[in-house]
């Protein structure tokens, strides 16, 4: 890792060059050779390594330019990874070292976006459904790699919708729905998620 001045000056330059909004950055998962506890050596995401400098699976970050504000989303080890490999590094410690001060958990970044999104402005007619598209894309991402996002993300939408209201966004309609074997599903072919 370099020093944490290095990463926030990165980060300050990316931002110059914007003028508002959320910057998403996802990282990298582990990926199975022929179970779960057997991956490939992880490589993490080369642009969140730029700018972040953390080389550890299951992370997202934020950069959020209107509220001026660097959020690390990831949890931290349990009892059991620390049995399994003793005393680690914790995230906060990991994030102080790349110059973030926040962290949050991985199941509060839906929360985040859904409750921060900004509109873009009316550049063009098509921007709206742009938008949206890319908000399906994100969704659908987490739900083929975190399957566990998928059934947070639908609580919240019942939840919403028990509320009155519709739980959905947009005029678009439901996002696809999530259930538990998605990554199998979505190996074999049999997501039922137009578009992926």
């Amino acid at each position: 890792m370099f020093t944490a001045h290095t990463y926030q000056e990165r980060r300050n330059v990316l931002k110059k060059n914007m003028d508002r909004g959320i910057l998403l950055f996802l990282g990298n998962i582990e990926n199975p050779v022929n179970f779960e506890h057997n991956p490939y050596r992880f490589r993490q995401d080369s642009t969140f390594l730029y700018y972040f400098g953390i080389q550890e699976p299951r992370l997202a970050a934020v950069i959020d330019i209107d509220e001026d504000k660097t959020i690390v989303f990831g949890d931290e080890l349990s009892i059991d990874d620390i049995v399994w490999m003793g005393k680690q590094e914790t995230l906060k410690e990991k994030c102080l070292r790349s110059g973030v001060t926040e962290t949050r958990s991985f199941s509060a970044l839906a929360t985040y976006l859904q409750d921060n999104k900004k509109p873009y402005g009316t550049l063009s007619p098509s921007l709206s459904a742009f938008q949206q598209d890319l908000t399906d894309g994100i969704i659908r991402y987490f739900c083929i790699c975190y399957p566990a996002f998928g059934t947070f993300y639908n609580s919240r939408r019942k939840a919403k919708r028990d509320q009155g209201g519709s739980g959905d966004q947009g005029n678009r309609g439901s996002y696809p729905c999530f259930y538990r074997n998605a990554s199998a599903d979505y190996a074999t072919g049999q997501t039922g998620y137009p578009g992926i």
